[in-house]
């Protein structure tokens, strides 16, 4: 029975994990515009998996809520660098503010409860240019800012130590904004 167990599970998370890779992100910078909160989870390499977080973890993992006392509050601001790309005088940047905040209750040792709101992706692309030609001037202005803000209701119910059942209910609110300005100069010959 316990092998089956072990197959199922390998057979489940490589599924999900298919499901995952070929969905792909809403953003064409996922690389960029994904905020990764919870320093603690960083560390352990982003997984969320065979350990108890606090209030930020369950962002990754909603049965990893393990909050030590009768309350728990965090905060954690985001800041990500400016990074050139492909394009001369292109860069991406990051949207301030990009934060985690939330708390969590702990009913009893078997029922735990918090909220989080937090930045899950943003990024703004700007470019900035001037190209000249023998009779016109051209500079233009291009910037696009995507944006999902998340707040994420987490239950967690512990069955006498062993097994942590967790749900997120998550509420997501995606923003994409493009803006362009082009001005051309006319040269008299």
């Amino acid at each position: 029975m316990r092998k089956v167990i072990i197959k199922l599970t390998i057979f489940i998370s490589i599924l999900l994990n298919l499901v995952c890779i070929t969905k792909g992100g809403i953003f064409d910078f996922d690389f960029y515009s994904e905020n990764r909160p919870s320093t603690r989870a960083n560390g352990k390499g982003y997984t969320g998996l065979a350990d108890t977080n606090g209030i930020a973890g369950v962002v990754l993992n909603p049965a990893s809520l393990n909050v030590d006392n009768k309350f728990q509050f965090h905060f954690e601001n985001i800041h990500k660098n400016i990074v050139p790309w492909l394009v001369e005088n292109t860069y991406l940047k990051e949207i301030f503010p990009a934060f985690l905040v939330g708390g969590g209750f702990r009913f009893s040792n078997y029922f735990q409860t918090g909220i989080v709101y937090y930045t899950k992706n943003s990024y703004q692309l700007e470019s900035i240019g001037v190209e000249e030609t023998v009779f016109e001037k051209y500079s233009f202005y291009y910037s696009e800012e995507g944006k999902t803000d998340s707040l994420l209701v987490t239950i967690m119910f512990n069955y006498k130590d062993k097994i942590r059942f967790g749900i997120n209910l998550d509420y997501s609110t995606y923003n994409l904004t493009r803006n362009s300005v082009i001005e051309t100069e006319t040269r008299n010959s």
